[in-house]
């Protein structure tokens, strides 16, 4: 009579036996057909092929997005400093003449227009003399503008923070600064389909 752990014994045996007919039957069917291993072994290389392909791909559309955003936002940030330029002219001529009504219109009429989201008329105290925000005017203005954009001296500077553009421009006198212009801008981001 066979015992207990003989008959485990023997089971594990013809297990493994088992495995190693099936590690052979393998071997041996792709030993015996090249050409099913070399079908399978194309198919494999196509796989990879068609995998590698489509990670470059997606690299070089992430490095396109990248240096289209980066164009579309350097465009616009040069758009924004150009349109800065004559509306100082105006507004200087303006307040030379001593008339802030007029100035009001006009920056009320630009920020009408699209992606322009608030224009400041800052006295060179810090005080906002005229904005498109009614309730920031007579007050200073405090942290609603980075304070080193309120100091230039001479051309309009821009400072991107998030998704709007800030603009800043000296509006000079014959002989002393007379206000500073701050446009809020903000710009057209790159949009996929």
């Amino acid at each position: 009579m066979k015992t207990k752990e003989s008959i485990q014994e023997t089971a594990i045996q013809n297990d493994s036996k088992h495995e190693v007919k099936h590690r052979i039957t393998v071997w041996s069917l792709i030993k015996n057909h090249p050409t099913i291993s070399v079908l399978l072994l194309g198919i494999l290389a196509t796989i990879v092929i068609l995998v590698w392909k489509n990670i470059e791909n997606d690299r070089q559309k992430a490095r396109t997005i990248t240096l289209a955003t980066q164009a579309i936002e350097a465009n616009q940030i040069d758009l924004v400093k150009m349109i800065a330029k004559p509306l100082v002219w105006s507004i200087r001529s303006e307040i030379l003449r001593g008339n802030l009504e007029q100035v009001n219109i006009l920056i009320s009429d630009m920020v009408k227009e699209k992606n322009f989201r608030y224009i400041h008329i800052i006295a060179p105290d810090g005080n906002v003399i005229l904005s498109t925000n009614k309730s920031l005017e007579g007050k200073p203005i405090g942290n609603a503008v980075d304070s080193t954009l309120l100091v230039i001296e001479s051309r309009p500077m821009a400072l991107l923070s998030g998704k709007i553009l800030v603009v800043t421009s000296p509006v000079m006198g014959v002989d002393r600064r007379l206000a500073t212009l701050v446009l809020g801008y903000e710009t057209v981001q790159l949009k996929l389909q």
